[in-house]
């Protein structure tokens, strides 16, 4: 999302059409600390194309526990929880902010950070199996996304447990703040406090 960039430069197509292209990567880095090594992967060790997906602007609140890590996903929190929050990205930085929301009122989320969303690395799909409830925040279009190749993945695994998909619309989006818009689609901390809330409950 581009905010006051305007209705027609939005980014949110971007990951939809590379997933259909064969043997192209893309790199998700969520700080500047993974952007140069992410880069570094997609033009020296990657084989076929490499695509660094990265927003314009500063980044957002990095938690004090985020490390480098180098791994194609990476789970922060408790892995005993009931409920699962995945994402990529940039809008990480409000998933774990919301995790922390969520543990002052007592409710236990963990969060998985997809870094390469593709190929998504299916064991990242194998070790959700085991929440109960699985919300999938992605700032991009719903259809063709990661979190659909995720949730097809999860069936493929017989997953029997609840998995929501919190993606933009089949629509163009019009001119307004990054902020309004990380609202309207619930990718703000608040908004995704919600969502996990009524996932939970219903």
């Amino acid at each position: 999302l581009v905010g006051e960039d305007g209705e027609t430069h939005q980014g949110v197509f971007d990951v939809s059409f590379l997933n259909t292209i064969p043997n192209v990567t893309i790199f998700s880095p969520s700080f500047l600390e993974e952007l140069e090594p992410m880069l570094g992967n997609a033009a020296f060790v990657n084989q076929g194309v490499g695509v660094i997906r990265y927003p314009r602007g500063g980044e957002l609140k990095k938690p004090d526990i985020f490390k480098y890590t180098g791994n194609d996903f990476d789970f922060y929190g408790e892995k005993s929880s009931d409920t699962l929050i995945v994402t990529y990205g940039r809008i990480f930085s409000n998933a774990f902010s919301a995790s922390e929301v969520l543990k002052d009122a007592g409710i236990s989320v963990c969060v998985l950070k997809i870094n390469v969303i593709k190929s998504l690395n299916l064991n990242s799909v194998e070790l959700s199996l085991k929440f109960k409830n699985i919300i999938f925040f992605e700032e991009s279009v719903k259809s063709a996304s990661v979190a659909e190749k995720f949730g097809a993945e999860l069936v493929q695994k017989d997953f029997k447990g609840k998995f929501v998909i919190r993606a933009i619309d089949d629509k163009f989006i019009p001119h307004g703040t990054v902020e309004s818009q990380f609202k309207r689609f619930c990718f703000d901390v608040s908004g995704m406090v919600n969502v996990v809330k009524e996932t939970i409950i219903l």
